[in-house]
């Protein structure tokens, strides 16, 4: 099995996305020599003079460094052989007499204790820990993966090879997610659009979308920004934001259009008209997110993203309502006389709204009290309430349970403390309907960066969990 994961590590280290290929469980081949005391004295041998002479047979000598940006290599050559066949027939001169090694001691190739164990289902196995570079795309490199494995299920029949801990599961789930949402929104978008405003208008500004997006992402990718979860969520909540201007600027040039004006005097009055109110506008909306810039630690760096896309979003469609809305209005837009149903929802909600400012404003002391003391009341009331969390908590479909056992435990027995805990977690949780997969690590655990840390009584368990069936409403 060692020599296959071997193999399948070499063929992994092809993939130049991959960042680091670690095997789990994996042992080195060394020759082991196993002094026997009774043919040493049956010798008359000085156990000293014997050490020196077996230590001359086979020396490694450092031979340099490789030094690259964050890795170093060291070289290192070796003297003399290494099979160990060879090395039982090596003579050894100690003081004045000559005698083959395999005379004295028992030479033999074994596998050195490992640094870890690893198992999966209950069961030790081999496992390789991959690591995705920087710029590498994981959903496409999962797929890689799978399908070098598809070959070597092929190639070996007798084994077994599965993935666990894929995190471009929830990665891959989360884009479908905010993507979904994006074209939900951009739906419910549009039908507001056609419906409580002029069609032709509406489809200038639904035009504008897809443009400000393209000038988004463009803005995004020579900022070094790449499309994932974050950069989408970002441009969810921009989403309802990239119309506001193009809404305004549209529907003034459209004014202008009833009033008489050619098309070309009305974009281009209705646009400079508009100008200095919807980039003060836009002003306030960018700089209430940039100070989320200054957050510092690993937080900062997580959501900073945020910001920065909301920011390029917004430029963007500032861009397209000021230079290329007016060039869509000048060809689309012209008068209709045909009145819509919907002005009689627009009138009633005047009408309302006319008597509710009215009242405000007759009554101003009183109602500004009134206004007051309701947002202090509810503010104080919403601060002894609400509690603060970083994150609300979502579905998931990989549990990480890691912990020790106790310093001074050895690998063996870290090992049997984590069988009495997975049997445990099978105990209590139907494995199949819920449980995909169990895969235990001992010798290492893993922080909150994913880090690794080696010791013999450190233990990392990856529970794989089977997705969430979808929630249907019927």
């Amino acid at each position: 099995m060692l020599a296959i994961a071997s193999e399948l590590k070499d063929d992994l280290m092809q993939f130049e996305q991959l960042s680091e290929v670690v095997i789990r469980g994996d042992s080195d081949l060394e020759v082991l020599i196993t002094l026997d005391d009774r043919k040493i004295a049956a010798y008359e041998l000085d156990i000293d003079a014997l050490i020196g002479a077996i230590s001359s047979i086979s020396t490694i000598f450092p031979a340099g460094a490789i030094e690259e940006y964050g890795t170093h290599y060291y070289l290192s050559t070796v003297s003399g052989t290494l099979d160990a066949k060879e090395l039982g027939e090596t003579i050894l001169r100690v003081g004045q007499k000559q005698i083959q090694l395999q005379d004295i001691a028992k030479v033999e190739t074994v596998l050195s204790d490992p640094d870890t164990i690893s198992r999966f289902d209950g069961q030790r196995n081999i496992t390789i820990s991959l690591s995705k570079g920087k710029d590498g795309d994981s959903i496409d490199l999962v797929k890689q993966v799978k399908e070098l494995l598809k070959q070597y299920e092929q190639k070996y029949e007798s084994l077994y090879f599965d993935t666990f801990a894929d995190t471009s599961v929830w990665i891959k789930n989360r884009l479908n997610n905010v993507v979904s949402n994006i074209a939900f929104g951009l739906i419910l978008l549009f039908a507001a659009l056609f419906y409580f405003i002029n069609y032709r208008i509406a489809i200038v500004v639904a035009i504008g979308i897809p443009t400000s997006f393209a000038i988004g992402l463009i803005g995004a990718y020579y900022f070094g920004f790449s499309l994932n979860m974050l950069t989408l969520l970002g441009a969810l909540i921009a989403l309802g934001m990239l119309v506001d201007e193009a809404i305004v600027v549209a529907e003034n040039i459209y004014r202008h259009i009833e009033e008489g004006k050619s098309k070309t005097q009305a974009a281009i009055i209705g646009a400079l008209e508009m100008y200095p109110a919807v980039l003060t506008a836009t002003a306030t909306t960018i700089f209430a997110f940039l100070p989320i810039l200054l957050i510092s630690g690993e937080v900062g760096k997580f959501i900073q993203i945020l910001p920065v896309m909301i920011v390029i979003l917004l430029l963007s469609s500032f861009v397209e309502a000021f230079f290329f809305l007016p060039l869509h209005s000048k060809q689309i837009l012209k008068v209709s006389q045909k009145k819509k149903n919907v002005e009689k929802i627009w009138q009633i909600n005047k009408r309302i709204y006319g008597g509710v400012l009215d009242f405000i404003l007759t009554r101003r002391w009183s109602s500004l009290l009134v206004m007051l003391s309701v947002i202090i009341s509810a503010t104080v009331l919403l601060a002894k309430v609400m509690k603060f969390e970083f994150m609300a908590p979502f579905d998931t479909t990989q549990v990480y349970i890691s912990g020790s056992v106790g310093s001074g435990k050895t690998l063996v027995q870290t090992e049997e403390e984590v069988k009495k805990l997975e049997d445990a977690i099978l105990k209590n949780i139907e494995y199949g309907d819920d449980i995909a997969s169990l895969t235990s690590i001992i010798g290492l655990k893993l922080d909150g960066k994913n880090e690794a840390s080696m010791e013999e009584f450190y233990f990392q368990l990856f529970l794989n969990l089977h997705e969430r069936a979808p929630t249907n409403l019927f």
